[in-house]
């Protein structure tokens, strides 16, 4: 949690002053199984088709998703391909589990995969693979 200038404490990061209107999220990373899971609460700014979230802002929190536990399981890396199959709307407001896991390394490449799922695992929103690469020590994003 992150405590706030006057002294509340907020669940979710947000990166809107006004609660409840963009991205509301919190990760949590599990080292044993290189798994990381978001919960996820689009706003109404992050609407695509009224009443849903758009497909721009989901492959944005799954990006974040995976990469935040692929640089804590292994260390930085960038996206290098990202395919995303979107099975069902998010309906804006509603929250949402995203579950991300290591699945291979092999060298300098990192292999993910994802799931979008309801809070009660009952609709499958989207799946994705991606696919990242390795910065090597001292490289910074800007030179790639």
């Amino acid at each position: 949690m992150s405590l706030e200038a006057d002294g509340e404490t907020r669940f979710f990061t947000r990166n809107l002053d006004q609660e409840g209107i963009g991205f509301e999220y919190c990760m949590f990373y599990n080292e044993a199984e290189k798994r990381t899971v978001c919960i996820f609460q689009p706003g109404p700014y992050l609407g695509g088709l009224a009443g849903y979230t758009h497909g721009g802002c989901i492959a944005t929190i799954v990006d974040s998703t995976v990469g935040a536990g692929i640089v804590n399981s292994i260390g930085p890396a960038m996206t290098a391909n990202l395919n995303l199959d979107y099975r069902s709307p998010i309906p804006l407001g509603s929250t949402v589990l995203i579950d991300s896991r290591v699945e291979k390394v092999d060298g300098h490449k990192v292999c993910t995969r994802c799931q979008v799922r309801s809070h009660d695992s009952d609709v499958l929103h989207s799946e994705a693979t991606a696919l990242y690469v390795m910065l090597k020590s001292g490289e910074s994003e800007a030179r790639l």
